[in-house]
């Protein structure tokens, strides 16, 4: 509740941006905990402090990351259509605007989280990142919560490893100082609890933020490795790994890591290639009943629409109308029309329509 209402009064009043303070738990006393200073706390934490309050910024990251109107869908789906706020329904919710699991999300979220106070960037995160108190594990206000290896560390020892967890919807960043030696490392990662982790790594270098791998998913065996290779790390600013908890409820969950240094991966990372044209993807299921998951392509950022429109070519429902980032994208249709109403089975049109280009696919829904 205190997440909607800060999140709903900085849209109000936009140029107040008064939900700072709650980023900032420096004056606030032995209470000060803040979701930059204390993410392994989770997004649902509420011990009386500013903390819920500073949840306002994942509904920013909704709007600023997904589209203009996706948090404002979710507080609607949540409040009025399902009518209940159990942090599993809210959830659902999320899942559902989206189409994507919540632990990707979150790892998205908290990335964009680090890079925030003196370490923010005009190319990536918050358009307000730099006058937001720093995330975790910087070395002035946060020692004591740091947990920094540097690569130089890495190939004096060989192997760093440890067991790092967070709450249900939380966090643990590990932080990788680079240092110049050629070469790169991997980490392998392993869900010690049977939790719902997923994990990925973010280097900050002159070109942007490259995140590995593009898609941060768990590994059916719950064991994963992610391997980056560089040519110089003097090149990087910041490395951070992020693993975020995607489960809803019940105690912290853990996961061990082990670091390892690797002087033969000098080959230059790339990130995966863009999309070359708008497309629409296949729906799955197809036919449906009651809903589908419609992915798509943007080759370019830009105003996006994604509608569906009956075989007669009447408006049926608007999923997309906003602005969005290049890239692969998916949305979820619920068989409802504009009003909410269920539509009718039968034979519908999807189109795809950006600054680059359109495209239209056909769709069945079974009742």
């Amino acid at each position: 509740m205190e997440m909607t209402a800060t999140f709903m009064e900085e849209v109000m009043y936009d140029n107040v941006n008064d939900y700072h303070q709650y980023l900032d738990p420096i004056g606030w006393g032995s209470a000060g905990i803040s979701i930059f200073s204390e993410p392994g706390n989770g997004l649902y934490f509420n011990n009386g402090t500013i903390y819920p309050y500073g949840g306002a910024i994942f509904p920013i990251f909704l709007t600023e990351y997904y589209g203009s109107d996706a948090a404002f869908d979710i507080i609607h789906d949540t409040f009025h259509v399902r009518k209940v706020t159990s942090t599993t329904r809210i959830v659902e919710s999320i899942q559902a605007r989206i189409g994507l699991p919540i632990e990707e999300i979150l790892a998205e979220f908290w990335v964009w989280n680090y890079f925030t106070g003196y370490r923010a960037r005009d190319d990536f995160g918050f358009p307000e990142a730099a006058s937001y108190r720093p995330a975790p594990l910087d070395p002035d206000a946060y020692a004591e919560a740091a947990t920094a290896h540097t690569i130089e560390s890495l190939a004096d020892s060989g192997v760093v490893s440890g067991l790092v967890g967070a709450a249900p919807l939380g966090a643990a960043l590990i932080r990788i100082v680079p240092d110049g030696s050629l070469g790169g490392f991997r980490a392998t990662l392993y869900d010690s609890t049977e939790g719902n982790w997923s994990w990925r790594i973010a280097v900050a270098d002159e070109n942007g933020v490259r995140r590995f791998p593009e898609t941060p998913t768990l590994y059916d065996d719950r064991t994963r490795t992610i391997t980056i290779a560089g040519d110089n790390w003097t090149n990087a600013t910041d490395i951070v790994l992020v693993g975020t908890n995607g489960v809803t409820s019940g105690g912290e969950q853990l996961f061990t890591f082990e670091l390892k240094y690797d002087a033969t991966l000098t080959s230059i990372a790339v990130r995966e290639a863009l999309p070359d044209r708008v497309s629409l993807g296949l729906n799955a299921p197809n036919p449906f009943n009651p809903s589908t998951t419609i992915p798509f392509s943007l080759p370019v950022p830009g105003h996006t629409e994604l509608a569906v429109y009956a075989a007669t070519g009447q408006l049926v429902r608007t999923l997309i109308d906003t602005d969005m980032r290049s890239g692969e994208h998916a949305v979820i249709w619920d068989g409802r029309d504009n009003s909410g109403r269920p539509a009718a089975s039968g034979v519908y049109l999807v189109r795809l329509a950006s600054d680059a280009g359109h495209d239209v696919r056909r769709i069945s829904l079974i009742r």
